[in-house]
């Protein structure tokens, strides 16, 4: 009887954090990808020497969005992409715009607002991480914090 009160106890202590451990490494998942995908993009754009457009787009009703890669003349006809999770959100910048960016065959890189692209993943907790790409360099970087969304 002991062991199932103590048990039961431990349970209770430590599911709410179980559940969190859970949210944050969904949320370090999703942005890792999605520096990932941007990384893909930038490389493609300087092998294949074309430019190559990132962007948020929703997906089908009941979704939230996706963050697509589109490649021009690419011969699997078919984007890369990534699903963004309910209850995850990822912005440009401060201002909360869709994600856009471009890599150029140079290995440069703008957004959407003729900025350097400074991607905001965050959930509803408020974490967050922040995906920096260099507009001089292409070189996509990620950091962690609660500042960060």
């Amino acid at each position: 009887m002991f062991v199932v009160i103590t048990l039961t106890i431990l349970v209770g202590a430590f599911l709410p954090r179980f559940s969190d451990s859970y949210q944050r490494l969904r949320l370090e998942r999703v942005a890792f990808d999605a520096a990932q995908l941007l990384r893909y993009a930038q490389s493609i754009a300087v092998s294949r020497q074309t430019v190559v457009h990132c962007a948020m787009r929703p997906v089908a009703q009941g979704k939230a969005s996706s963050l697509v890669v589109t490649v021009p003349n690419d011969d699997a006809g078919r984007p890369k992409s990534m699903d963004i999770p309910d209850g995850i959100t990822m912005s440009l910048g401060e201002r909360h715009e869709p994600v856009a960016v471009d890599f150029f065959p140079d290995g440069t890189s703008q957004a959407a607002d003729s900025q350097a692209a400074d991607i905001r993943v965050a959930d509803d907790s408020g974490n967050g991480y922040r995906i920096a790409v260099n507009e001089t360099t292409g070189y996509v970087s990620v950091q962690a914090g609660r500042a960060a969304h």
